[in-house]
């Protein structure tokens, strides 16, 4: 018979409890609550740029993403195409994709935006990056940088030059 700490858990449950704290958290996504009661429930000029988050980190994360995303495009020429949304997340690192249109020359770009953090910390450490990619028979990636006005005109001008 397994000797017990008074909880009625085996002793090697600990190690177990511990190990399973140590490990990279991936929450399982649920059903997003729809974006007009997100809307009425927070407020806030992002959700014209992004879909409201599923995940915790997402949550503590978004309207800053958002503000900055919201510059980089005003330095780049950039609009809106489709909404930004959380497709991946863990507990250091968030990747959000959506679609912009470069008003120069109406060329449309896939876009990933990578959050990344200390580790079960979405405040902490914070980085940001944006890719580029056109979708040409298979999606090309064109530009990569970080998230915000001074990249933005950067990507602009680089992309102007592409064309």
């Amino acid at each position: 018979m397994d000797e017990q700490d008074g909880t009625g858990r085996p002793p090697e449950y600990e190690q177990f409890e511990e190990v399973i704290r140590k490990l990279p958290f991936m929450p399982e996504r649920g059903e997003p609550v729809p974006e007009y009661v997100f809307k009425e429930l927070y407020p806030s000029p992002t959700w014209d740029l992004m879909k409201p988050p599923v995940s915790d980190y997402g949550k503590a994360i978004v309207e800053e993403t958002a503000r900055l995303l919201r510059e980089f495009m005003s330095g780049s020429s950039f609009v809106l195409k489709d909404k930004f949304e959380e497709t991946g997340w863990s507990s250091d690192d968030i990747i959000y994709t959506g679609e912009l249109v470069h008003v120069p020359d109406l060329t449309q770009y896939l876009v990933e935006l990578y959050v990344s953090f200390e580790w079960r910390e979405p405040t902490k450490n914070v980085f940001r990056s944006l890719t580029l990619f056109k979708e040409v028979p298979e999606p090309e990636d064109v530009w990569s940088g970080s998230l915000d006005l001074e990249s933005g005109k950067s990507a602009g001008k680089a992309l102007l030059e592409l064309g």
